[in-house]
């Protein structure tokens, strides 16, 4: 009686693709970075922070942070094979994400709208794209 193990050169394939793969994983951290990127834009038209929506203009008819979408436009990522990093360069950006006092003698309060964060659904595209990305290397 015998019993015969079969597939094992495709299973060492994959072995040796994945720890290919694990030693220089950019390619995720390249898509966790677009999904991140797409996710914080994706905000500005929500208009929502992890809190709620965000409060409503004053002084002109519209949606905060679009009056003329360059600091939704700005939003960028850059990754490498040990991280993504998501973010923008406007010097603003800080002050509407956060809030506080702005202008000549910080006399002008401006209203917390965080847009900087990602939501359970990024999280689980990443994850997603993860699963992707393995199930590829079976291919």
């Amino acid at each position: 009686m015998s019993t015969k193990i079969t597939g094992v050169k495709t299973l060492n394939n994959y072995i040796a693709k994945m720890k290919s793969h694990l030693k220089n994983p950019s390619s995720f951290f390249a898509k966790a970075g677009e999904v991140g990127r797409s996710n914080i834009t994706r905000h500005f038209y929500e208009t929502k922070s992890p809190k709620g929506t965000w409060k409503k203009l004053k002084y002109r008819k519209g949606l905060p942070l679009n009056d003329n979408g360059v600091l939704r436009g700005s939003i960028t990522y850059k990754s490498n094979n040990k991280s993504a990093t998501i973010g923008t360069n406007e010097p603003y950006a800080t002050i509407h994400n956060y809030g506080g006092m702005a202008g000549k003698g910080k006399k002008v309060k401006i209203p917390k709208r965080e847009f900087m964060w990602l939501d359970k659904n990024a999280y689980k595209q990443m994850e997603n794209a993860m699963i992707d990305t393995l199930e590829d290397l079976w291919v």
